[in-house]
């Protein structure tokens, strides 16, 4: 067995995990079959640098307000219509700026790009795909027909280019406090990146724990990561309580199946069946009516609703499981003194009169014509985050990150007294 010699302690967890990370991100041992031995000798080699990471990278003050450039250190194809991108600080840094700070599994990244047309900054978040560990960030951006973003960096982003990044937020990630519980994680098309962050973290903190993925595809013939991790579940399977579950709703007329691998669609009855009951955490990811269904039906099939979990974005309603907090009131609709000033001390503010009848200091901004960075519009990136020189503001919503006190997001948030912001850049 591949981890047969190796003991699951602290070294063992170090190991376990960046062998794992050789296969499904850097990819050293996917195109080979190496000797078991040698193989050893060479993971065991790596084990006081890779505990030193370790143990380096944990702190949170690696950490960094608004944008950072970044180094593109590779980029690769996942599929014929998914790419991936490694981040790196860039050449000659110091200091804290030599280091990316560790992220949790699930956790994202806001990615800029500067419109050629406007000159204005455009903006998405992207899950990372790699491991929390790993010295560089991942992402794999799927091209959506007419995405200004996605289709920029498929045709424009190459090795060695530079490009901002805000540093990893979001709160889907794994409860550690139910490690003793079965890890479901479930996935359709490009909604894998996620949980494949998730399964290197889990790997890495609690190796001993269930975990079952379901991967919904249409055909073999764009699979994402597909070939990365039948060979990882092969391999760490030995040992570990690791499943992989592939379902196909189109598959081609020549393709053959794996042992696990399905016909259809997933969905909850088929899960909780081959799972053998309800426990677990379940984490979803894919397109919104997939996510909405499959929590529905888990839901219905007495799973507890705060063991399932999947984000909305883009200001849609959240159902059942989504990452999502009760409102708070707002306050008061009151006129109140709204000053807008530039990062530079210099810069003269702009003041205007909010009358209460914008839903969000976002909304006030744009109808002022007033540029702020904004994605998700519900409080989930943390791309509209501008500092809070003075006043107070309330959330419609809370953020589902932990916001400092000088700072505002500025889609969920409405004023409670005068107050002065800085725009970010």
């Amino acid at each position: 067995m591949i981890f047969g010699e190796l003991t699951i302690g602290v070294i063992g967890l170090v190991l376990t995990y960046h062998l794992v990370a050789q296969f499904v991100s850097r990819r050293e041992l996917a195109s080979r079959d190496l000797d078991y031995k040698t193989e050893m000798q060479s993971v065991l080699s790596r084990e006081a640098e890779a505990r030193d990471r370790l143990v380096k990278r944990r702190p949170s003050d690696f950490g960094w307000k608004g944008w950072r450039d970044v180094q593109v250190m590779d980029v690769r194809d996942e599929s014929p219509d998914c790419r991936s991108f490694r981040f790196g600080p860039l050449d000659g840094s110091r200091g804290h700026d030599k280091i990316l700070p560790r992220f949790r599994g699930g956790q994202s990244i806001l990615v800029s790009m500067r419109d050629a047309q406007t000159g204005k900054r455009v903006s998405r978040c992207y899950s990372l795909s790699g491991g929390p560990d790993e010295p560089h960030y991942r992402i794999t951006v799927k091209r959506v027909p007419g995405g200004k973003v996605s289709n920029w960096l498929h045709d424009h982003l190459r090795v060695g280019d530079h490009i901002q990044i805000q540093q990893p937020r979001g709160s889907f990630h794994v409860n550690e406090l139910r490690a003793d519980q079965p890890l479901v994680l479930i996935a359709a098309g490009i909604g894998i990146t996620p949980m494949l962050s998730m399964l290197l973290e889990n790997l890495e903190q609690t190796p001993k724990r269930r975990v079952a993925l379901f991967y919904q595809l249409r055909s073999n013939d764009n699979a994402p990561f597909l070939k990365a991790l039948r060979q990882l579940v092969s391999r760490v399977s030995r040992l570990l309580p690791v499943t992989l579950h592939v379902f196909y709703s189109k598959p081609s007329p020549d393709q053959k199946l794996d042992v696990n691998d399905q016909l259809g669609r997933v969905d909850a009855e088929r899960m909780l069946e081959q799972l053998g009951g309800t426990a677990g955490e379940f984490m979803i990811c894919g397109p919104g009516v997939f996510m909405e269904s499959i929590a529905e039906g888990l839901v219905a099939h007495n799973v507890d609703v705060d063991r399932v979990h999947y984000e909305s974005f883009g200001g849609k309603a959240k159902g059942v499981g989504a990452i999502a907090v009760k409102n708070e009131s707002p306050g008061e609709q009151a006129s109140y003194a709204i000053a807008f000033a530039g990062h530079d001390a210099d810069d003269e503010s702009q003041v205007t009169q909010w009358d209460g009848t914008d839903g969000s200091l976002l909304d006030f901004a744009e109808n002022q014509d007033i540029e702020v960075e904004s994605a998700c519009r519900v409080g989930n990136c943390g791309a509209c985050v501008c500092k809070l020189r003075s006043g107070t503001v309330a959330y419609t919503t809370p953020p589902d990150f932990e916001a400092e006190s000088d700072e505002v997001v500025m889609c969920v948030a409405r004023p409670t007294s005068n107050v002065e912001i800085e725009l970010l850049t």
